[in-house]
């Protein structure tokens, strides 16, 4: 939804920015963003986006609006750039926990076999949750 509404800003912002005389400016169409619709409106004549959803709704103003751009241009790029680098960690050690278990011949041994295994360390806090979550909190390390 975050790239689609990047997406639209030159479509929501300038609603924002238009002083035009509301009797000759209208308001956009409502535009659907996967489950969500949003509405231009204006609530004691400050206009403002609801987003809409078939349960909920949230009026925003223009400073909220302006400040998501903000913040997605500021702080979403980064988490998402730092959780791609861990996610690509994750999925490479979670490939090794698998390749630790086709080489045993008893599901039992694989909790053993993968600490064992020179690919693990004990002290990699992403290594000790794959292990819990795969094999369970109650195995020693």
């Amino acid at each position: 939804m975050w790239k689609d509404l990047l997406a639209l800003r030159n479509d929501i912002l300038p609603y924002f920015e238009n002083d035009l005389d509301e009797a000759v400016a209208r308001p956009p169409t409502s535009i659907i963003v996967g489950t969500v619709t949003l509405r231009f409106g204006k609530i004691n004549n400050l206009k403002t986006l609801r987003f809409e959803t078939p349960k909920n709704r949230i009026a925003l103003s223009h400073s909220t609006v302006k400040a998501l751009f903000v913040l997605y241009a500021l702080c979403v790029n980064r988490i998402i750039a730092s959780l791609t680098g861990i996610l690509e960690t994750v999925e490479a050690k979670l490939s090794h926990f698998l390749d630790i278990a086709t080489e045993t011949d008893h599901p039992g041994d694989n909790p053993e076999a993968d600490r064992r295994h020179e690919h693990f360390n004990a002290n990699d806090l992403i290594d000790c949750e794959l292990h819990a979550l795969l094999f369970g909190l109650y195995h020693n390390l």
